[in-house]
């Protein structure tokens, strides 16, 4: 028989106090310091997340920006709208569509 599965001494184990009430409160506060860290991490980390997305975004909407604006001027040069479409990457039909 295992010391735990006499039940006196599992009873007696479970009724034990092995830290003080200084020593536990102690031990509540460093748990609770430990939880408000990794809050502070998530944030941290969800932000920084969202400003990578929000700064990707800007460059993608900048570039898609920078195309139209090129195909602008290249019609106002007389260029053909095929090779418009073709330099600029944009679709032959958001070509025709800023004329």
């Amino acid at each position: 028989m295992t010391i735990t599965a006499d039940p006196a001494i599992a009873q007696a184990a479970g009724k034990a106090k092995f830290f003080t009430a200084e020593e536990q409160a102690e031990i509540d506060q460093l748990r609770q310091d430990i939880w408000m860290m990794e809050q502070v991490d998530r944030q941290r980390y969800a932000r920084e997340d969202g400003i990578k997305e929000g700064l990707a975004q800007g460059e993608a909407l900048g570039a898609r920006q920078n195309q139209l604006e090129t195909a602008q001027r290249m019609i106002a040069k007389g260029m053909p709208l095929e090779t418009i479409a073709d330099l600029t990457q944009l679709s032959l039909d958001e070509v025709a569509g800023l004329v």
